[in-house]
């Protein structure tokens, strides 16, 4: 058993349980638009009072909704 079918089948482990609609579909495309929308401010937030953590926490929040769309394309978004 390779690797690649061990984190693939955990992946189908996490999808298939209570979290899975907010991994993939459309629940998890509304997460994923919502957090740069909120990230944007807090790096703007961050910028103005000179801030390194409210910059950090907005730079992840966009990052993390970036990555959303690619994670639902990469596993074979249904539909």
């Amino acid at each position: 058993m390779s690797w690649r079918y061990a984190v693939r089948a955990e992946f189908d482990a996490v999808e298939e349980g209570p979290l899975g609609p907010w991994l993939r579909g459309p629940a998890a495309r509304l997460l994923s638009a919502a957090q740069p929308t909120a990230g944007v401010p807090m790096v703007a937030r961050g910028v103005r009072r000179r801030s390194g953590g409210w910059a950090v926490a907005g730079a992840v929040l966009i990052v993390h909704g970036a990555l959303g769309p690619v994670y639902d394309r990469v596993r074979g978004h249904p539909g």
